[in-house]
């Protein structure tokens, strides 16, 4: 990305990230369980993108130890926080990337690549992902956690009823993953959840979403009136409304079957 990143900005301040994005660590947890499918090899080059504070690093690294683990994230407070979490594992084989994951500039092959919670803010998906796949050694894996249509429809609704644009991003399909397989010569395993989440108030929902970094709205958003958007907030005689929250998450796997070279 050029210049000042909204996302690389949102994630450097998202300082309570550890103690507020438990749903972000449920999902490294479910995407962890296909290390185990990963064939066993002496000598494991792998790839991290988006690592924020290590959910999913720790996972990794306590699955496949001789992993030699490249970790990366577009923000700088993340890689330092990811670093100082992993002191207690064997740092030989650690490195650690200030990375914009859409625009990696490596030419390593890696038997793994993982990312959990990263491809929805990608501006470019389909390109972006297909370079990511490029890496992969033949035979090479790339597991991923990330978020489908059905995210926030909640939220989504609410706004359509206040008559405010809501500022969420499009998530593709399951269409759009088996087609990016299908033209990248891969196979992929594809599987969804619908995971709610309540919290006390519409507010206390955007707040969440601040503290962990995530609260940068889709491209070219004009935010409400601050007069509507308060109507949504404050609910009449001021008593806070529960608000749950859906995250649509699809966890999938490519697996490489090229030889070499691009399809």
């Amino acid at each position: 990305m050029n210049g000042p990143s909204p996302i690389r900005t949102a994630f450097n301040r998202a300082h309570a990230y550890d103690q507020q994005a438990m749903i972000q660590a449920q999902i490294a947890e479910k995407l962890a369980l296909g290390l185990a499918q990963v064939p066993p090899k002496e000598k494991l080059y792998g790839l991290e993108l988006g690592c924020g504070t290590g959910f999913l690093s720790r996972l990794w690294l306590e699955r496949l130890p001789h992993t030699h683990l490249l970790l990366s994230d577009i923000a700088p407070a993340m890689v330092l926080r990811t670093q100082a979490n992993l002191q207690s594992y064997p740092q030989n084989t650690l490195k650690f990337a200030v990375m914009d994951a859409e625009a990696p500039c490596l030419n390593t092959a890696f038997d793994l690549i993982a990312a959990s919670m990263v491809f929805q803010w990608f501006h470019h998906p389909a390109a972006s992902v297909a370079n990511l796949l490029n890496l992969l050694a033949p035979s090479g894996r790339l597991l991923f956690a990330t978020l489908g249509p059905d995210t926030f429809q909640e939220w989504r609704s609410l706004c359509e009823n206040h008559q405010i644009p809501c500022g969420l991003h499009h998530y593709p399909g399951a269409d759009f993953w088996f087609d990016l397989a299908t033209k990248q010569k891969m196979s992929l395993e594809l599987s969804e959840e619908h995971i709610p989440e309540t919290y006390p108030s519409t507010l206390d929902f955007l707040k969440r979403l601040k503290a962990i970094g995530a609260e940068t709205p889709a491209p070219n958003h004009q935010p409400a009136p601050a007069g509507k958007l308060r109507r949504l907030l404050v609910p009449p005689g001021g008593i806070p409304t529960p608000l749950t929250v859906t995250h649509h998450v699809f966890f999938g796997t490519f697996i490489n079957h090229r030889k070499t070279g691009k399809p």
